[in-house]
């Protein structure tokens, strides 16, 4: 794991065997590249605070209704936004799809599916997912949007209740962020928290297909978590 006792004993005894081979480092001089990586460990007995208000007013339950994970640098994340339902946020003008054309996303907590449309096997390879469904992509071009925190739709019942954590990221990276916290939540969650008359199967139908746009929900989310971040020195 990187940072630790055992990342040490593997890359001793891989420069040894290079040195063993008569080769010559080739990073400056030196045979290792440090990378300050950013982990974060679990806060104990802290539990996160998500509330919905606007059109409709709950509390959210961590563990139960979603989970969330700290991308930032910070300790605390308190932030939050008017909610958004992007599909699968995925913007891939080669495939001629985009999911947020034409959305005004700053400030904005977007709700998104995983993977990709399933069933336009003309742009998208099914279960062989293109580089467009990966999260790290689609969540670096909702970050560039201003989106402030981005929740992946998930099964009910599917949620973790262990602790929060944080996604290890360049600590670079999580130092500049922000787009300040993801996770998932259930479309049980989604559901409840549709305008009127929209209804979650409907919705998910329109997102298979080319041309659909990101629909505001009419709520507010809100959240506060906390972690106990940290930079590990880990090496290429």
């Amino acid at each position: 794991f990187p940072g630790t006792r055992g990342e040490a004993l593997t890359t001793g005894y891989l420069v040894s065997q290079l040195q063993a081979a008569g080769l010559q480092p080739g990073a400056e001089g030196a045979w290792l590249q440090p990378v300050r990586l950013l982990v974060h460990d679990p806060v104990a007995g802290a539990v996160p605070e998500v509330k919905v208000s606007g059109r409709l007013t709950r509390d959210l339950v961590h563990g139960r209704d979603l989970r969330l994970s700290n991308l930032s640098a910070r300790g605390e994340v308190s932030a939050g936004g008017d909610v958004v339902f992007a599909g699968y946020g995925i913007s891939a003008p080669v495939y001629g799809w985009n999911d947020l054309e034409g959305a005004d996303l700053a400030g904005k907590v977007v709700i998104a599916r995983m993977g990709e449309p399933s069933r336009d096997t003309t742009r998208f390879n099914g279960v062989r997912s293109s580089r467009f469904g990966w999260l790290s992509s689609r969540t670096a071009e909702l970050e560039r949007r201003g989106v402030v925190g981005v929740l992946w739709l998930r099964p009910s019942g599917s949620m973790s209740t262990s602790p929060p954590g944080g996604q290890r990221r360049l600590a670079g990276d999580g130092e500049s962020a922000t787009l300040l916290f993801s996770g998932n939540v259930t479309d049980s969650v989604l559901a409840s928290l549709l305008p009127p008359g929209e209804q979650l199967a409907e919705l998910l139908e329109a997102s298979e297909r080319p041309g659909f746009r990101a629909v505001p929900l009419g709520v507010r989310l809100d959240v506060r978590l906390q972690t106990r971040p940290r930079v590990a020195l880990t090496h290429n």
